[in-house]
């Protein structure tokens, strides 16, 4: 969880709590109990109506519920087949496909002044794999010009 985006709660388990966690540890194979607890937490508060599909979706939003989590919700009942919304992942994808093609236009701004030869050679192979861009085409463009 990142930094200060959450609230610590410290719980102490009963011994058949504590071995219900393991056997539920065991039965999905995963490596630690502590985000199966938290699943288990969510679960409850869900069935006690407390927690809500639009908390839920808030917090698949924000990646605290994986994919396979969100599955399992929806397989089990406990929210509807639509649940998972539009994330926002091709507008990062678009946001750093902005950022990289601004830098490829700083790279042919810079081309020239004093950049080593061994950045040069990375910006055109990295330009090579995204013809998509305009500068990353630009710069291929303008490095075949200055070639010849």
């Amino acid at each position: 969880m990142p930094r200060g985006s959450g609230y610590a709660i410290r719980l102490t388990l009963t011994k058949e709590m504590r071995i219900a966690l393991t056997k539920l540890t065991a039965q999905e194979e995963a490596p630690k109990d502590f985000p199966l607890a938290l699943k288990a937490l969510r679960l409850g508060l869900l069935c006690y109506g407390v927690l809500t599909e639009d908390d839920l979706q808030a917090m698949y939003r924000r990646k605290l519920i994986t994919d396979d989590e969100a599955q399992f919700l929806i397989e089990k009942g406990f929210v509807k087949e639509d649940f998972r919304p539009v994330t926002s992942e091709p507008l990062h994808q678009a946001e750093e496909r902005r950022i990289l093609n601004k830098r490829f236009g700083d790279v042919i701004k810079y081309w020239n002044a004093a950049m080593k030869e061994s950045t040069k050679i990375y910006w055109l192979r990295r330009a090579r794999k995204h013809p998509d861009l305009p500068n990353a085409r630009r710069l291929v463009a303008f490095v075949q010009e200055d070639e010849t």
